[in-house]
């Protein structure tokens, strides 16, 4: 074969890149898609054409080799331009068909976005619209999505964001739980109640964790919270079945009538609602179809996600 060739196969490439990243045949065909033994075949058939050792087995996982550290970042500079060239494409695409990935946290994606993309489909019935519940800001480089709604300010390159709206939290409970939730009147108040903490992310707890640093701060609290977790859809249910106080945004608690509002002035920081996608897919009429939709109608129920069980969601 000619040696000027021999690398010129991308599939080669983003073999090799793949276990690099994986750091194992099996994770690296999780991401290819592939076997275990399809990876290690393909492998083997790699460094018989190149002609050196592109990693060191060391149990199952992969090392690279001196040649592999050499070549590694030429060989992402070749992914991030081959991912380039494939959304140039994709955003050449001008047909209201196909389908678009949204990546969407808990209750944003199910409990809101749901029942809207109804007046989507009938708009665009030929627009597949493939929702991906992410409580993990999504790699949109990559194409793990189309589109992202986020919460808190993207800061990647190459993204193309608007911010919708700001989220705005506070402390509820299940009814019932405290007898006369007007005679909460401080922080303190609640030291006979339980409370359950939601506990991963980033901006998306940042009400969570001033609300944890009010409690620290008081010597009255003495016990730690009755129940944790990383999921919001399991925080929730956690309020709603009365295992304690907790944080929640107005937009999700406004849609329990089992739920009532702890110390409604309680000032807690709101978190900004972005809507990201990559700017290679600008052009792309479906994918700008999904966006300007979505636009919409966080404006046009901006009372629901601003206020929440005050103002209520607007039809």
């Amino acid at each position: 074969m000619n040696k000027m060739s021999i690398l010129r196969d991308w599939s080669d490439l983003a073999l090799f890149l793949a276990i690099a990243e994986a750091g194992t045949l099996a994770a690296a065909g999780q991401r290819l898609g592939l076997s275990q033994p399809s990876v290690g075949r393909k492998l083997a058939a790699l460094e018989d054409k190149t002609g050196v050792s592109l990693f060191i087995r060391s149990g199952r996982r992969m090392v690279l080799s001196d040649t592999g550290r050499t070549i590694i970042d030429a060989v992402r500079r070749v992914e991030r331009d081959v991912l380039a060239i494939e959304g140039m494409i994709e955003g050449q695409t001008k047909g209201l068909s196909g389908e678009v990935v949204i990546s969407a946290a808990e209750g944003l994606g199910s409990e809101w976005l749901a029942p809207e993309l109804v007046e989507f489909q009938r708009r665009h019935p030929d627009i597949m619209i493939n929702v991906q519940i992410e409580n993990r800001r999504v790699d949109l480089l990559h194409r793990e999505a189309d589109i992202a709604l986020r919460m808190g300010r993207p800061d990647e390159d190459d993204l193309i964001a608007q911010r919708l709206a700001n989220l705005h939290f506070g402390l509820y409970a299940r009814r019932g739980l405290i007898e006369n939730p007007d005679s909460i009147r401080a922080i303190t108040d609640l030291r006979p109640y339980p409370r359950v903490e939601f506990s991963t992310g980033r901006s998306l707890i940042s009400a969570q964790r001033q609300f944890a640093q009010m409690v620290a701060s008081e010597p009255a609290f003495d016990r730690p919270p009755a129940y944790v977790t990383n999921s919001p859809a399991a925080h929730i249910a956690a309020v709603r079945a009365g295992l304690g106080v907790g944080v929640l945004s107005h937009r999700w608690a406004s849609l329990y009538k089992d739920l009532v509002p702890v110390l409604p002035k309680l000032d807690l920081p709101a978190v900004e609602l972005w809507i990201v996608t990559h700017q290679d897919l600008r052009h792309s009429a479906r994918i700008r179809a999904v966006k300007d939709f979505i636009v919409e109608r966080v404006d046009a129920n901006r009372g629901y996600f601003e206020g929440g069980y005050t103002h209520g969601r607007t039809p």
